[in-house]
């Protein structure tokens, strides 16, 4: 432990910051999801849980008591939502990687926030065999177990979560002026950082839309610094989002994805 001097309202030595790994945990978030491999479950929401675990180094934050040296667990789970309720997938095992894959994914330039140095996931489906039992699965990784393929797409940075046949999930980080381009007909984009605007109206951090391959060029980073979102281009139909409208859920930031 280092101590140093520090001379100002507290008299005498404090002590100064020093690595603490913390797990910050989120239990029993619940959401319904398209999540199965059989027929009947193609297009049948279903009841999911989610249970988060995150080993972060939370020396600093604890030391400046400031949330940009940690990992914010409203954000988060914001973003679990939306990856888990804007897409379809057919198994536990792809929706657990593709979190895994979020969650370990290096911070937001734009947004300073801590690393997340190791994480767990757990799904459930308690529904899946009529109260028979609850299946579930539990996935731990590292960032060097399980990294997301970093792209550049006609001269923007994109980090792939996941290319399958349901869907192509990554993080876009724009440049300023740039736009988002998709090529499925529907696709959902999370913001995650300031500066995305559509049609010069601004949207706030955790703002979720729907848009089209035409729609989305409406969509620009008018700040300084790049800009991130989430996208989910789906391969499939589904009928919670109509191919050709562009719809906004939220314009402002909310805990509860709409559909």
């Amino acid at each position: 432990m280092k101590i140093t001097p520090n001379i100002g309202l507290c008299r005498g030595p404090v002590y100064a910051a020093f690595m603490t790994i913390g797990t910050i945990r989120l239990s029993g978030l619940e959401l319904d999801a398209l999540l199965g491999v059989y027929t009947h479950e193609l297009d049948k929401l279903q009841t999911v849980q989610v249970d988060l675990e995150m080993q972060v180094d939370i020396g600093q934050a604890a030391y400046l008591e400031k949330l940009k040296y940690t990992v914010g667990y409203a954000q988060t789970a914001e973003q679990v939502r939306f990856l888990l309720g804007h897409c379809r997938y057919r198994l536990l095992e792809t929706g657990a990687q593709v979190l895994l894959r979020c969650l370990l994914s290096p911070p937001i330039a734009s947004v300073e926030h801590g690393a997340v140095l190791e994480a767990k996931v757990t799904l459930k489906k308690p529904g899946a065999l009529d109260g028979f039992g609850v299946p579930s699965l539990s996935v731990t990784a590292r960032p060097s177990e399980i990294k997301a393929a970093a792209q550049v797409v006609q001269g923007v940075h994109r980090r792939c979560f996941h290319d399958g046949k349901d869907a192509l999930i990554y993080r876009l980080d724009l440049k300023t002026d740039s736009s988002p381009i998709i090529e499925e007909a529907s696709a959902s984009m999370m913001v995650l950082s300031p500066g995305i605007q559509w049609k010069g109206d601004a949207l706030a951090v955790n703002a979720v839309v729907h848009c089209t391959p035409e729609s989305i060029s409406d969509f620009k980073n008018t700040a300084q610094n790049p800009a991130s979102v989430l996208i989910i281009e789906r391969r499939y139909v589904d009928a919670r989002y109509h191919p050709s409208e562009h719809r906004r859920d939220r314009k402002t930031s909310s805990i509860f994805p709409m559909f």
